[in-house]
């Protein structure tokens, strides 16, 4: 501890410096073959085109919420639901209907 006590202060010319030792000519970058020969090259995979979206065609517009459920009964035999817009929706034995009114719904079952 003496010795940085006593000794005058470092410049330049007095620093210690490590040697510098001169780098030859860098080693190559392996390009992807040359780095695994061995192996298969990776197949070159190409995109999927979306198609564009034809400008003349109508927007999709979402299905409006189904209003809600009043009543479920049976007329004629057939199951039906009663909506609060009015609407009826059936099960006929060609599928589920929907109709405008209990009008129809009666008017296409005999009811």
């Amino acid at each position: 501890l003496g010795d940085i006590l006593t000794s005058p202060p470092a410049t330049p010319e007095t620093v210690n410096m490590p040697e510098v030792i001169e780098v030859g000519t860098p080693e190559p970058v392996l390009t992807e073959p040359e780095m695994a020969p061995h192996l298969p090259a990776a197949p070159q995979l190409e995109m999927a085109s979306v198609p564009e979206a034809d400008p003349f065609d109508p927007p999709m517009t979402p299905e409006p919420p189904r209003p809600p459920l009043l009543r479920e009964g049976v007329i004629a035999g057939v199951t039906f639901r009663l909506y609060g817009d009015g609407s009826i929706e059936a099960d006929l034995p060609e599928g589920t209907t929907r109709f405008d009114s209990l009008r129809a719904f009666r008017s296409h079952v005999g009811g």
